[in-house]
């Protein structure tokens, strides 16, 4: 029996089977996977906040892994931030760099943030047998938080400790250089912690 003949007679082996066992024959014949190659896992960086005054940033750091869930190494994989807006700069001074995979599979890339405060995504990417796997990690620049002296603290302290005992408190300036005393202004606190803030006269 030649080869045409050897098809027809399966086509009508195939023909006379019933609906489910054509159903059956047809889940189980390969298919394209579409488990992707490589997944991306963040490990550092997730919401982190960068210092703008110090020029000091989290580090991201993200693993390879492949479809049955091992580390991969030797992949490169591509870290990019924002062009404008809050961001920053990778050593060298550009917002992309490359960097491959260690023996753990992981990646990490060293950048300094910008001077404009805010909110934004450090996009990160590798691609490799036609397949990419894509992730993106939440970071945010931020100003240094405002010091308080010892002094005001002081101050403030002691008038939250008197309003919680319900002494009246005020905060009043001295005598000034004409001998004569100047009108107290700032916090009253009285009896029962009611109080009203007043400015100097």
């Amino acid at each position: 029996m030649n080869r045409r003949a050897t098809l027809a007679v399966a086509c009508m082996v195939l023909l006379a089977l019933p609906p489910a066992q054509m159903r059956a024959l047809a889940q189980a014949s390969p298919q394209p996977s579409d488990v992707p190659q490589y997944k991306l896992i963040v490990l550092r960086g997730e919401n982190a906040q960068n210092n703008i005054k110090k020029g000091r940033a989290t580090r991201p750091v993200v693993e390879v892994r492949d479809r049955n869930n091992k580390p991969v190494a030797g992949v490169a994989v591509v870290f990019a931030l924002p062009s404008s807006g809050p961001s920053g700069t990778f050593v060298g001074g550009g917002q992309l760099t490359t960097v491959t995979t260690n023996n753990l599979g992981q990646a990490s890339a060293s950048f300094t943030p910008n001077s404009v405060p805010g909110k934004y995504n450090i996009n990160v990417s590798t691609k490799t047998g036609g397949q990419s796997a894509v992730v993106q990690i939440a970071t945010v620049n931020v100003l240094t938080t405002a010091v308080v002296s010892t002094t005001a603290l002081a101050v403030i302290l002691g008038v939250v400790a008197a309003a919680g005992a319900g002494t009246a408190v005020a905060l009043t300036r001295g005598d000034n250089n004409n001998g004569s005393t100047t009108q107290p202004g700032g916090i009253r606190i009285g009896t029962g912690g009611a109080g009203t803030v007043t400015p100097p006269r």
